[in-house]
This record gives C-alpha cells, sequence and structure tokens, in this order.
C-alpha cells in the first residue's frame, strides 16, 4: 500500500461491483443486435427471426440499464452522474458520428456542396432517429444505431431528474403521463434527441429499478418457463396477427401495452438464462465479457458497415452473421485493450503525481 505525501495510506477507489447475470444478459442482447441487423426481410423466417430478437433486445438494455443505476439523492450528485454520463454516452457518439462524416466526405469529396451538407448533418444529429424523420414538408436522414446513445442519456437522465424532484407517489404519476405523451407523439410529430422515444421506454425503467427487489438468482426453473411462456403467447399472437412487432427506433409500439409486455417477459427469460449460462466455464465467460463491454462492441458494430464486404461474400446468412460477429467482436476486443491501457496508464500518472 502506499502513502500520500502527508504519510496517511492510499486505498484503491471503490468500484462498482458487476453482476454477472445482467453481462450475459447483455452479452446475449448485443448479440442478438447484431444478427437482428444482419438478417432481412427476404423469406419469412428471417422476418421471422428479426421480430423475435426485435421484440425485446433493446428494452432489454435500458432494463437492465436502469437496474444498475441509483438514483441521485442530491442536485450536485445529479449533476455530477448527468456529466459523467453525458462524456460516456454522448461525447462517443460525436466521434463516432464525426468518423462517418469524414469517411463519407472521403468518398464524396468532388460532389459534395458544403452549406446543405453541413445543414443535412446538423439536422441529423440534432434528430437522433434510428429511422428517418418527416419534419415539416421535408425529412431528415437517420442517424442509425446511435440513437440508443441519445435515448439512453435522455431517458436515464430525465428519470434520474423525476426521482430527484417528485415525491414517490407524483414520481409514479408523472412516469405514466410521460410514457403516454411519447407514445401518442409517434402519431404527431418526433422530437430532437429521439425525445419521444426516451419518453416512451421510462416504464421499461421503472421495471428496471422494480427489478432490483426481485433476487434473479433464487427464482425457480418455473419461473423461467412462465416468462418464455407470457413472452411467446404475447409475441407470437402479435406476429402472426399481422401486427407486426415493437421496434423502438421506429416508434413502432405493436398493440401497446402487449408490446412492454412481450419486451419484460422476454427480459426476464434472457436474464435468468443469463444467470445459468454466466456459470458456464467457457461460453458463459465469453458472454459475461461481451456484455461487460457491449456498448464497445455496439460502437463498433456501428461503423462496420464500411468492412461489410468482408461478409457479403455470399449471400448465405449464416455465413455473413458468423463472420461479421468475428469481425466485431475482434475489433472489439482490441478497442477494449487499448482503453483499459491507456486507462492503466492515466491512473499510473496519477500515482506517480501523489508520491
Amino acid at each position: 500500500m502506499q502513502n500520500d505525501h502527508n504519510g496517511n495510506a492510499i486505498t484503491a477507489p471503490q468500484t462498482k461491483k458487476r453482476i454477472d447475470w445482467v453481462d450475459c444478459a447483455k452479452g446475449i442482447a448485443i448479440i442478438l443486435v447484431l444478427i437482428g441487423h444482419t438478417v432481412t426481410f427476404d423469406t419469412e423466417s428471417q422476418r421471422l427471426a428479426r421480430g423475435i430478437i426485435f421484440s425485446f433486445h433493446m428494452p432489454l438494455f435500458f432494463i437492465l440499464s436502469s437496474l444498475t443505476f441509483k438514483f441521485s439523492e442530491s442536485s450536485k450528485e445529479f449533476n455530477k452522474k448527468t456529466k459523467k454520463a453525458f462524456f460516456h454516452l454522448i461525447i462517443p457518439l460525436l466521434i463516432l458520428f464525426g468518423i462517418r462524416i469524414g469517411i463519407d466526405v472521403a468518398k464524396k469529396f468532388s460532389t459534395i456542396d458544403p452549406l446543405p451538407y453541413i445543414s443535412f448533418r446538423i439536422n441529423q444529429l440534432v434528430y437522433s432517429s434510428g429511422v428517418e424523420v418527416k419534419v415539416g414538408g421535408g425529412t431528415v436522414a437517420a442517424i442509425g444505431a446511435l440513437w440508443f446513445l441519445v435515448v439512453l442519456f435522455c431517458s436515464r437522465t430525465f428519470y434520474d431528474y423525476l426521482h430527484l424532484k417528485l415525491k414517490p407517489a407524483a414520481f409514479y404519476v408523472w412516469i405514466a403521463i410521460c410514457s403516454i405523451i411519447g407514445l401518442l407523439l409517434c402519431n404527431v410529430q418526433w422530437l430532437p434527441l429521439s425525445f419521444d422515444v426516451a419518453l416512451a421506454i421510462l416504464p421499461l425503467m421503472l421495471f428496471g429499478t422494480l427489478l432490483k427487489k426481485i433476487n434473479i438468482e433464487k427464482l425457480t426453473v418455473l419461473f423461467m418457463l412462465i416468462s418464455l411462456g407470457v413472452w411467446a403467447a404475447t409475441f407470437f399472437s402479435v406476429f402472426y396477427g399481422n401486427y407486426g412487432y415493437m421496434e423502438l427506433s421506429a416508434r413502432r409500439y405493436t398493440l401497446f401495452p402487449l408490446c412492454y409486455v412481450t419486451a419484460i417477459a422476454g427480459t426476464m427469460f434472457v436474464s435468468y438464462a443469463g444467470h445459468y449460462i454466466s456459470k458456464l466455464m467457457f461460453i458463459g465467460k465469453g458472454i459475461v465479457w461481451l456484455g461487460k463491454y457491449s456498448l464497445y462492441l455496439y460502437m463498433v458494430h456501428e461503423l462496420d458497415g464500411n468492412i461489410k464486404f468482408l461478409w457479403d461474400f455470399t449471400q448465405n446468412k449464416w455465413i455473413q452473421i458468423a463472420v461479421r460477429l468475428a469481425v466485431d467482436i475482434i475489433i472489439c476486443i482490441i478497442l477494449a485493450n487499448i482503453i483499459k491501457a491507456i486507462s492503466s496508464a492515466r491512473k499510473k500518472g496519477e500515482i506517480k503525481k501523489i508520491k
């Protein structure tokens, strides 16, 4: 143990303990994200696979993000958390967005008209929508997978703010009111920063908070089967009733609130399965690692369209999925180790300064 200049012991900062089954569930979900973005609508089986994945995969991230989130107890703590979340989510988004623009400009440099192009990109960033947005008589292009980072930041920050400022009863009432507003806006006008989606998913965030009171590890296999049964019954009845499936980025809240029940049941099943899978020696640890670095993998996935020739050499979707997963995971491992090395070097530098 090292001492500071006054002779006092320097203790290592407390780090938040990670929960293996949460990371495992996130690992499963991020794998499904990559699969869901690779399959197409060419066949009924691919449409079904996409529907199964989309019915719960993004809600799972919002639910588990809330489960591991600690509410602010003061305005000072709220400001600190918001600043940290901004650097953790929005700064990477801006960097990725800048990289995408750089690649696009390099490809189309001779044909780009600067002013319209800049306006186009600003509007795209302002709305941060996963799909094209209709505004007035025109449209704003989608920002792609980056919408998730914006919505996670906005929803969690707003959720924390409501909890900080409101008494418990009022908090629940306003969660309901805000979510209804978000759902209604999907038929009227989508908001900048995809804030209408941030409002609509507040009940999922609330469920994540309530989930803290449930010990997943002590639940029985019967509970897992019930969760699977509820998910299957609600999903397939909607899907084969030609109602489609839930898709948050496209503001498709199919047969609300049934789609939320489907998302929650799917999340509970995957979470419970994650508890058991996380205990597997090799596969479990690998999926837990992917869950721990799921945000990095998501960011890698956002840019992998520039190297899709690596898996587009074949029309076989299974091979495409396998190659894309392998490529993205390898890049994610490299990225995670680089960031870890930079963080470690920075910490060593700080310790030397203290000494």
